[in-house]
């Protein structure tokens, strides 16, 4: 909820959009949670490690794309949307979590040009693949 705490950052603010393909059909699903800065902790309340190495307003998005429709581009188109939406223009970085072993989601987030902050997965498994959002 907006005021409070996630992981050591401030929410701001929650987004959230439904993609549709060319019938008007739902095919994804993208959240939005925005922050004060990146989240720093662990769930446990520990520093994360790797620590995040970008600083600023941050969104911490999440991605999900009807199954029938994967391998369809759905899901990258989703994330090229957000990633100019007007909402978030506030924020000076997008972040998403992608479970280390999880290669269609690190690929689906490499073809909208986010990049990994670490080849190492932090203590749960994960890596934050981040980008700016366009201006």
């Amino acid at each position: 909820m907006p005021g409070c705490e996630y992981r050591g950052a401030r929410v701001l603010g929650r987004l959230a959009w439904v993609a549709e393909d060319e019938a008007g059909l739902p095919v994804a699903f993208v959240g939005a949670e925005i922050y004060d800065r990146p989240p720093f902790l662990d769930a446990d309340g520990r520093p994360s490690h790797p620590a995040p190495t970008w600083e600023g307003p941050t969104a911490g998005v999440i991605l999900c794309v009807d199954p029938s429709r994967w391998g369809r581009c759905y899901g990258r188109a989703a994330l090229l949307a957000v990633t100019a939406s007007s909402e978030i223009r506030r924020v000076e970085w997008l972040v998403a979590g992608i479970d280390s072993r999880h290669l269609a989601s690190q690929r689906c987030a490499a073809a909208a040009g986010f990049v990994p902050t670490s080849v190492e997965p932090d203590r749960e498994g994960m890596v934050n693949w981040i980008r700016r959002p366009l201006r």
